[in-house]
């Protein structure tokens, strides 16, 4: 029982800490009270599914067209915004917070990046908690479980054998009370951020930089923006041509949003994988080829 009493703070919060942490004047703990939703779903038999692959392509365009536009605009405008932005504590409205475990090992967290959108502190904090706590696991076999008591259950038992194992990666109840610490508004979200590094993985060297920066990853950040902005209006449009409006969909709303986001998810993967196969330029011409 003594590896259970050491280790009982990783499976999950102890009641007397929840209900009183909620929305707490002064902390960050409201991001453990909302627990994420899972985006809406489009059933592969609603006629909104068909359409999945146009609006795709028309996605991809529309940024393509919109980006190459503006290219030189933007490229002033954001010099500008830097210019008004040192020394603020805003940062840039654009651009999108890294996951702390996406920089620490991209390859594993790649949803980090492509599912993801933490466009505040606030937002890191409430994906670092629901989507990287640590599993319930046993200390002595290192098998991991699906719910608390099932590991409890084993633990009790002792009837496993010791072995070797690499701890399962993920942030304890310390530290999610650590994140739950009040945020100083006057500091910079840069070193907000960094902040929120130090808590997740103690000792280690701080990134380069707090937001995605790459090639790869700033066309996905940028394509978020570009959909965020323009999304609902290219949908709208090319449903209406269609003649969409005529029908009666049942729970037009849901499904509406339903491909509005499926298209996101669809261009962001495809973007990651024409950056790890081809020149990004050849993306566009790819897409609308197949």
């Amino acid at each position: 029982m003594d590896h259970f009493s050491k280790n009982a703070a990783y499976y999950s919060f102890p009641p007397e800490f929840v209900p009183d942490s909620y929305g707490s004047e002064g902390d960050d703990a409201g991001f453990f009270e909302v627990p994420m939703q899972e985006p809406p779903a489009l059933h592969p038999d609603h006629p909104l599914a068909q359409t999945i692959g146009e609006v795709e392509v028309l996605a991809l365009e529309c940024f393509q067209h919109d980006r190459n536009r503006s290219e030189t605009r933007s490229r002033s405008s954001r010099r500008r915004r830097a210019d008004r932005s040192r020394g603020s504590n805003r940062g840039d409205p654009e651009r999108r917070f890294a996951c702390p475990f996406y920089l620490h090992r991209p390859v594993d967290h790649m949803t980090c990046l492509t599912r993801v959108d933490l466009q505040a502190i606030k937002d890191v904090k409430k994906h670092v908690w629901n989507s990287h706590r640590l599993p319930p696991y046993c200390p002595i076999c290192g098998g991991i479980f699906p719910t608390t008591s099932s590991c409890d259950t084993h633990i009790r038992y002792m009837n496993c054998t010791p072995q070797e194992f690499v701890k399962p990666e993920g942030i304890t109840i310390q530290q999610a009370q650590q994140l739950a610490q009040p945020t100083d508004a006057r500091m910079h979200v840069d070193l907000q951020w960094l902040s929120i590094w130090a808590v997740v993985f103690p000792g280690e060297p701080y990134p380069t930089g707090t937001y995605p920066s790459g090639s790869m990853e700033s066309a996905v950040c940028a394509f978020r923006s570009y959909w965020a902005d323009n999304g609902k209006r290219i949908v709208s449009s090319f449903l209406e041509e269609r003649g969409f409006h005529r029908y009666n969909l049942p729970d037009e709303k849901h499904n509406f949003k339903a491909l509005f986001r499926t298209v996101l998810n669809r261009v962001v993967d495809y973007l990651v994988e024409s950056f790890s196969h081809e020149d990004s330029s050849m993306a566009i011409e790819g897409l609308s080829s197949s």
